[in-house]
């Protein structure tokens, strides 16, 4: 049986830029590795700003011990408290979906294609932050004179 379809309101989603985005996350699993057979968090991240609102962003976080430091780093961005992750806790990852962060986005090459990569996630507001900095570093070296 055909199909009929209607591309007109299809958008092709691009990599973005490098830099820092406002997102939210979408859903949480946790997987397997295949390559190791060690278990980890599968953090698909949307972008909520334009021009790349709506584009997937994907993060892995290890469950390994000696590589827990990057998901106590995601759960400050997230608003949990740095001291009461020093201990044994008990999270539900389905908790933390629908929660807003920042992600680092930096674009690496996978196969000839650029791809976007999370680097990190950081606290709301870290790209407002990140896009005033640099503005304000322009206007400071405009001041300077030669």
């Amino acid at each position: 049986m055909p199909l009929h379809l209607d591309f007109s309101d299809t958008k092709d989603l691009e990599a973005p830029v490098p830099g820092t985005y406002n997102v939210r996350i979408r859903k949480i699993e946790q997987k397997m590795s295949q390559a190791s057979n060690n278990p980890f968090l599968a953090w698909e991240l949307e972008i909520l700003q334009a021009p790349y609102e709506g584009v997937p962003l994907f993060y892995n976080t290890s469950l390994q011990t000696k590589a827990l430091f990057s998901l106590r780093q995601a759960l400050v961005a997230l608003g949990y408290d740095k001291e009461e992750l020093k201990g044994a806790i008990e999270i539900d990852p389905m908790d933390l979906v629908g929660m807003e962060c920042c992600a680092v986005v930096t674009l690496e090459d996978y196969q000839g294609t650029a791809r976007a990569r999370v680097k990190r996630l950081l606290a709301p507001g870290a790209a407002a932050q990140a896009v005033a900095a640099p503005a304000a570093a322009t206007q400071d070296a405009e001041e300077i004179p030669f």
